[in-house]
């Protein structure tokens, strides 16, 4: 798996839009999005999912963003990506699909973190 944190100021729903128009999928039933609202804040739960024919694999991509005033943070997860029975090696899906995200961000200004620990 391979995460990353990234923090920045705007809109969730632009934000959001943005990374849906961006995101490396083929059809709509690539993808799934859940909206909340929690008092002054807001959520949103994107998930992507891609499949690689190099060697028959999924690689999926879930991104949370979390909104109070224009303050955004965002996590972006990578998963999957992996083949084979016994050694269930990724050809560095899990980083490709993060980084998709780090690239549409950082020219709106987004910042990535240091991950806890470091």
């Amino acid at each position: 798996m391979e995460h990353v944190v990234l923090k920045g100021k705007g809109d969730i729903h632009e934000i959001s839009q943005l990374l849906m128009n961006q995101m490396p999928i083929v059809t709509t039933k690539d993808f799934q999005k859940i909206h909340r609202k929690i008092d002054l804040s807001e959520f949103m739960l994107l998930v992507f999912e891609k499949h690689y024919m190099r060697n028959n694999s999924r690689s999926t991509l879930t991104v949370v963003i979390h909104q109070v005033a224009d303050e955004l943070i965002i996590d972006a997860i990578g998963s999957g990506g992996a083949s084979g029975m016994f050694f269930n090696i990724s050809l560095g899906a899990n980083f490709d699909i993060v980084n998709t995200v780090v690239k549409v961000l950082e020219p709106k200004g987004f910042q990535v973190q240091p991950k806890e620990g470091d």
